[in-house]
């Protein structure tokens, strides 16, 4: 029976392909998950490293307020200071 060893050969080699396949339709849905994981992860690091980029903006901003401000005030007492010399001239008059 030539034709049934042929028929067994190829239903066998028909059998090895179909479980070659699932194991390689199993590593592909396995990669799958993997990729959306990284992709999340990647996602929450962007996010995270918006917020960061939102926090040093938000200190700078604060850090040249306050610099103004005290360059306002040094403004102040180097005014006063100016003055002073005039004053004290009063004052021993």
């Amino acid at each position: 029976m030539p034709g049934l060893a042929a028929g067994q050969e190829t239903v066998s080699r028909c059998a090895e392909a179909m479980a070659s396949n699932f194991e390689i339709a199993q590593r592909v849905t396995k990669l799958s998950g993997e990729l959306a994981r990284a992709a999340t992860q990647q996602a929450q690091g962007v996010e995270m490293i918006a917020k960061a980029i939102a926090q040093i903006r938000e200190v700078t901003q604060r850090n040249a307020a306050s610099g103004s401000d005290a360059q306002c005030g040094i403004s102040v007492k180097v005014s006063l200071a100016a003055t002073l010399p005039n004053c004290m001239g009063k004052l021993h008059a």
